[in-house]
């Protein structure tokens, strides 16, 4: 449409694309209502076309920037960016899980991934336990890096760990994906 669409993410099994629509002006195209700057969007396909897209609702998406969302790969959960209150910085990285309800209330990753900067280009690999993530608020090459962090357990991770040279650069190096099946040799 004629507003800013990006930052898709597939579910495993191909039938649905979630995806941000950025509308500054309240826009956000035929029958879609926002929340706020930039929210999430899912489409489904049916037929062998996408549906009208459907905005996730005021659960996931709020009056601030939610966007670049990453599906993981048994399709229940939701990872994404977000400038919501009462994270750690300026874009925290956050979790929402899919239930017979909907959308459970997203979750902050927590101080160990999130940082006073910003977390963002989020993508949770399809091992389901490791996260990867651009930041400027670890030390880093440039302003914004690429991370890796490993799950431990339930929300809770390991040490983030710089993807280092050639993958980060003096210049803004902003997200990393896998394909299912791919080991961290495979990434675009």
């Amino acid at each position: 449409t004629e507003v800013n669409e990006g930052g898709h993410a597939l579910t495993p099994d191909g039938q649905a694309m979630f995806f941000t629509i950025c509308d500054h002006y309240g826009f956000y195209g035929k029958g879609r209502m926002g929340h706020g700057s930039c929210d999430i969007f899912v489409t489904l396909l049916k037929n062998g076309k996408w549906s009208e897209a459907k905005n996730l609702g005021p659960k996931v998406n709020n009056r601030s920037h939610d966007a670049q969302p990453s599906m993981s790969s048994d399709g229940r959960t939701l990872y994404f960016s977000s400038t919501r209150g009462g994270g750690y910085g300026e874009n925290d990285i956050y979790m929402s899980r899919i239930t017979s309800k909907g959308w459970s209330t997203p979750v902050n990753l927590g101080g160990v991934i999130n940082t006073p900067g910003r977390e963002e280009g989020v993508f949770i690999h399809p091992d389901n336990q490791t996260l990867y993530f651009s930041s400027d608020g670890y030390e880093g090459f440039g302003s914004l890096d690429m991370f890796k962090a490993l799950s431990l357990a339930e929300n809770n991770w390991g040490d983030v760990e710089n993807l280092g040279y050639p993958l980060n650069s003096p210049e803004h190096d902003f997200g990393i994906i896998f394909e299912r099946g791919s080991d961290e040799r495979r990434g675009f």
